[in-house]
């Protein structure tokens, strides 16, 4: 999500499962430090955190995992499974080694799969785009704010009008089913969604000569036309081309034209 303020950016970071339901979500703020008014409006029970960049890392996706602890309550008698993609701090040492003694079974998708496999790009995040965009165009038609610019202590409010739009039981499990994860469908990619990992299916071709080295003249005959007319067509001569050329310039076919040479009209006395 971005602000009016150029190069912003605020990471929403939550988790959904397979039965339709989510946690609250937390709201990475490009600043120094956070405070608790950047989540006025937010959903009940978001978390915040701040940073300059405005992208999580892997002290803030730690916090994130105890709060997702604190909601779900795994066990290593109940075990959870988190699916994840690659995101350097998903893969930071004190996340693992919290996660294996929590009873959660990280996951992490293949590189450049996650448009196809992680459920939430799948089907919640589109729908809340569109909310989120909806919600941000009535916000500055409305009477307090025309005028004024969105900022990062909006966002919150935004979400806030977004997320229980988005984030319903029936967009989560159509996200799950379209990847084939619940329930389970091996078969839920065919052929045609990996075409883009094949190079081509066309047949090599043989770049070996195919064009003679001699000169070709083509005659051609006198065009038949009304009595009233009458055309003659010479013959046309076309240039032999390397047999191992398959690139015809315009300029064969076409020559630039030659300037003429001038001629000194100054001479010089002896």
């Amino acid at each position: 999500m971005t602000s009016a303020e150029r190069g912003n950016n605020v990471t929403m970071i939550t988790v959904i499962n397979a039965t339709g339901n989510s946690t609250q979500p937390l709201l990475v703020f490009p600043r120094a430090k956070f405070k608790d008014h950047m989540l006025n409006n937010c959903p009940p029970g978001s978390l915040g955190a701040a940073i300059k960049s405005g992208w999580s890392n892997d002290v803030i996706f730690l916090q994130f995992l105890e709060h997702f602890i604190n909601n779900v309550r795994p066990s290593i008698e109940k075990p959870v499974l988190l699916l994840m993609d690659n995101h350097e701090s998903h893969l930071n040492i004190s996340v693992i080694e919290l996660a294996k003694k929590s009873g959660i079974v990280l996951m992490t998708f293949h590189p450049h799969t996650t448009h196809k496999m992680q459920p939430l790009d799948r089907g919640v995040f589109r729908p809340f785009k569109t909310f989120y965009k909806n919600a941000m165009n009535n916000w500055m038609i409305s009477p307090g704010n025309a005028g004024k610019s969105v900022t990062i202590y909006d966002i919150s409010y935004l979400v806030g009008q977004a997320y229980p739009h988005a984030f319903v039981r029936n967009n989560i499990l159509n996200s799950f089913k379209c990847t084939g994860f619940y329930p389970f469908n091996e078969n839920i990619f065919t052929d045609i969604d990996f075409l883009a990992a094949n190079v081509t299916d066309r047949p090599i071709v043989n770049t070996e000569a195919c064009i003679s080295n001699e000169s070709i003249n083509v005659k051609t005959a006198q065009s038949s036309l009304p009595s009233t007319s009458s055309i003659v067509l010479g013959e046309i001569p076309i240039v032999s081309l390397p047999s191992k050329s398959f690139i015809v310039s315009p300029e064969i076919i076409r020559p630039h034209p030659k300037a003429k040479l001038k001629k000194n009209k100054y001479f010089k006395k002896t």
